[in-house]
């Protein structure tokens, strides 16, 4: 295995962004880097358009566009940045379960309550539970970085992805600060029934 040292010895900043899994074509691994980058695709609940579950790969992809000069922190890349594998299952899940959160919006814009369709309040809780399997997903893995004493970031998908960072955060840290900024709140208590809504995040933060 490479040390960081051998790994920037052989890495040339002005070359082109290698196409490499990793943002900016950067050459460091989960072990060298130190911040580790976890995309979460995920848009299940989002009720006014979508897109936001490609946000991860597209940004991966841009990325090798971007020139890694930063003129506060000129030589900042050196302290390795990684992107963690986008994984595949949860966007499987957003694509199969985002049809079935329409259902459920769609029902609720016709004025209808979705505890009288026994369907309906059956899928919602599937919802709730795979939404609540994305935030373990992310608790665990961002708990595992912290503890090696890197700084973690996320790159959503929509709103509601980055809960499981602010329980492992909370978790290691008596207190710590969320800047949020939005258009929106997004305090509402289980917005359409969802208990995961992208629209609930900073409630249930």
């Amino acid at each position: 295995m490479a040390t960081k040292e051998e790994i920037l010895q052989n890495f040339n900043p002005n070359d082109i962004g290698i196409d490499n899994g990793n943002l900016l074509g950067l050459p460091f691994d989960y072990e060298s880097a130190n911040i580790i980058v976890f995309g979460v695709p995920w848009e299940v609940t989002v009720s006014y358009g979508g897109g936001t579950a490609a946000g991860p790969a597209r940004v991966l992809e841009a990325s090798r566009q971007l020139d890694i000069y930063d003129f506060d922190n000129p030589e900042g890349w050196k302290q390795g940045i990684f992107m963690v594998e986008i994984p595949a299952h949860i966007q499987q899940k957003n694509e199969a379960l985002r049809q079935d959160a329409s259902r459920i919006i769609e029902h609720l814009e016709q004025g209808d309550r979705i505890e009288d369709d026994p369907d309906l309040s059956q899928v919602l809780k599937n919802i709730d539970s795979e939404g609540e399997a994305v935030n373990q997903w992310l608790f665990d893995n961002a708990t595992a970085a912290i503890n090696q004493g890197k700084k973690v970031a996320v790159i959503g998908g929509d709103h509601s992805v980055p809960l499981g960072y602010m329980q492992a955060l909370a978790q290691r840290y008596p207190d710590f600060g969320i800047l949020h900024i939005d258009a929106h709140a997004d305090l509402r208590d289980a917005y359409e029934g969802f208990q995961y809504s992208h629209a609930s995040i900073m409630f249930n933060a």
